[in-house]
C-alpha cells in the first residue's frame, strides 16, 4: 500500500481534472502512533503526505509487524489496493510522527488514474505503483532468506518459455527486455506486455501446470530464477507475500483478457513463430520501426479519415485509437443501394470495428488489397496517442526486401482482417447467427446454388 513520489520530469494535468481531483480530497490529520488504516480495512481512498512521517508495515510469519517502508511529506501511499482493484487493505500504515495528509477518493482517483488515461500523471502513477510493488516482492524473499543467486543468461531471440509449456520457474528481470505474447485460438499473436529490469514472470508457476502465454528475449537478457519449491514455501508462510501476489496474477489475468481481444501484431507472431523453432530475424522488425517517424495526436483527432488516399502506415507507441466504419461514406455501399441510404450502427452512428494499442499496426492492408481509399477512419480516443508512420512507398520496398517480414505482415493483416468482419457480423446479425456442423467430406453449398448465407468458419478445415 506504501508509496513514494519524487523522480521523473513534471507530470501536466487539466485545470477542469485539477479542479475535480480537488473537489473529490479532504485533508486529514493523524497522531503520532495512530494508524491511517490497518491491513484488512476497507481500501475507500488514495492518500498524499502533506507533513509528518509514517511507515507502511505488514503482519510477518509470526504474527509481528513488519517494515516495508518510510515515508514522508510529498510521498504518497494506498494507491496500489485502487489500481489492482483490491477491496481490503495488504498493509497497515502507522504515523510515526504527526501526520498531515490528503484523501482522494475512490471513485476521483479510478478517474484520474485510468488505464484508458493516458496522461503523464496517470501513467507515472502506475509506473510508480508497479516498481514499488516489484520491489516489495523482493523484499518478502530477502526476508525469507530465499537465495536470489541462481542467475541465468539468455541471447536475443530465445524463448524463456512458451504458451502451454510446463510451469517450473518464476523469474526476476534483472536486464534486458522480453515480449510477453499470448496466441490465439485463429493463429494471430497478441502482445500482452514488454518486461524490463524489475518485473516478473512466470506467475503460473504457482496458480498453474502450464504457461498460459510466450516469453521472448527482445535483447540479451539475464534473470533470476526461483523454483516451484520455493516459490511455494513463501506463498504458503507469508501473507503478505500471497496477497500481493494473487493481486498481482488478477493485475496479469485481466491484462491477458484484454490482449486476447486483440488483434493480430507482427513481433508476437514473429515471437510464436521463434517458439516453435523457426528462425527469426528481429533486426528486420527493429529497422523497420527505427526508420519510422515519430508522430503524436490528442484526443479526437483522426490519423486518416475513411475515404482518403492511403499515404503512409502507423505503428502504435501509445494511447488508444478506436476504428470507425460509416457506410455513409461508402461509395461501394451507395451504389449497391440507388437512394443512397446505408445502415450504421443501431444509435445511428459510425460503428467502431476495431480498438488499437500499444504494438498494433494499421494502414498498410490498403497497398496488399491495393485500394485507393481508405475504407475506415482512425481516431485517437485517449489523452494522446504516439505513433510511429512510413509512407506507403518505403514500407512496399522494405517489404520487398525482407520476404520473411514481409510474410508476417501479410499474416497479421489477414487475421486481423477476419477478426474484424466476424465482429461486425456478430454485431449485426444477434439473432440471426446460428451454428452449423459438418461431417469431414461434407459439402457446405455447391458451384451454382442459391447465394443465400454468409459462413465464419469456428474450427475445422
Amino acid at each position: 500500500e506504501g508509496g513514494g513520489g519524487g523522480g521523473g520530469g513534471p507530470a501536466r494535468i487539466s485545470y477542469e481534472r485539477y479542479c475535480k481531483t480537488l473537489a473529490g480530497s479532504f485533508s486529514r490529520t493523524f497522531e503520532k502512533g495512530a494508524y491511517v488504516f490497518k491491513e484488512g480495512d476497507p481500501v475507500d481512498a488514495f492518500f498524499v503526505i502533506t507533513s509528518g512521517a509514517c511507515e507502511v508495515r505488514v503482519a510477518g510469519p509470526d504474527g509481528k509487524e513488519r517494515l516495508i517502508a518510510t515515508l514522508g511529506a510529498g510521498d504518497f501511499f494506498g494507491e496500489t489496493g485502487l489500481l489492482e482493484g483490491r477491496s481490503v487493505r495488504a498493509a497497515s500504515v502507522f504515523a510515526t510522527a504527526p501526520l498531515e495528509v490528503l484523501a482522494i477518493d475512490r471513485k476521483v482517483f479510478n478517474e484520474v488514474a485510468s488505464v484508458h488515461n493516458s496522461s503523464a500523471l496517470s501513467t507515472s502513477m502506475r509506473e510508480r505503483a508497479e516498481a514499488r510493488q516489484r520491489a516489495r516482492l523482493l523484499k518478502v524473499f530477502e526476508n525469507m532468506s530465499v537465495s536470489l543467486s541462481q542467475r541465468r543468461r539468455f541471447g536475443k531471440g530465445a524463448v524463456v518459455y512458451q504458451q502451454g509449456s510446463p510451469a517450473q520457474l518464476f523469474y526476476i528481470v534483472n536486464e534486458g527486455e522480453l515480449e510477453m505474447s499470448v496466441n490465439k485460438p485463429d493463429g494471430g499473436s497478441v502482445r500482452v506486455k514488454t518486461l524490463r529490469p524489475g518485473d516478473h514472470l512466470g506467475y503460473d508457476a504457482i496458480f498453474s501446470e502450464v504457461h498460459d502465454t510466450t516469453v521472448t528475449c527482445l535483447s540479451e537478457v539475464e534473470l533470476t530464477e526461483v523454483t516451484k519449491e520455493v516459490l511455494g514455501d513463501a506463498f504458503s508462510n507469508d501473507r503478505y507475500f500471497s496477497t500481493i501476489f494473487e493481486a498481482r496474477q488478477q493485475l496479469r489475468e485481466g491484462q491477458l483478457a484484454a490482449a486476447s481481444q486483440g488483434e493480430a501484431q507482427i513481433l508476437p507472431m514473429m515471437a510464436r513463430a521463434a517458439a516453435a523453432g523457426d528462425g527469426v530475424d528481429y533486426s528486420q522488425y527493429e529497422s523497420l520501426i527505427k526508420e519510422m517517424a515519430p508522430l503524436e495526436v490528442s484526443h479526437g483527432e483522426a490519423i486518416f479519415q475513411q475515404g482518403d488516399p492511403p499515404e503512409q502506415v502507423y505503428f502504435v507507441s501509445e494511447g488508444q485509437l478506436e476504428c470507425e466504419y460509416d457506410p455513409k461514406l461508402d461509395s461501394r455501399a451507395k451504389k449497391r443501394r440507388p437512394s443512397g441510404e446505408a445502415v450504421v450502427g443501431r444509435d445511428g452512428k459510425p460503428r467502431v470495428v476495431a480498438t488499437l494499442g500499444p504494438g498494433d499496426h494499421f494502414g498498410e492492408t490498403a497497398m496488399l488489397e491495393a485500394r485507393k481509399a481508405r475504407n475506415l477512419t482512425v481516431r485517437c480516443v485517449t489523452a494522446s496517442c504516439v505513433l510511429r508512420a512510413m509512407s506507403m512507398a518505403r514500407f512496399s520496398e522494405i517489404l520487398r526486401q525482407r520476404p520473411e517480414l514481409h510474410f508476417t505482415v501479410q499474416r497479421a493483416a489477414q487475421m486481423r482482417t477476419n477478426q474484424r468482419i466476424r465482429n461486425v457480423v456478430a454485431s449485426a446479425a444477434d439473432e440471426d447467427l446460428r451454428v452449423v456442423s459438418f461431417a469431414p467430406g461434407e459439402t457446405i453449398f455447391r458451384q451454382g446454388d442459391p447465394s443465400d448465407s454468409f459462413y465464419v468458419l469456428e474450427s475445422g478445415e
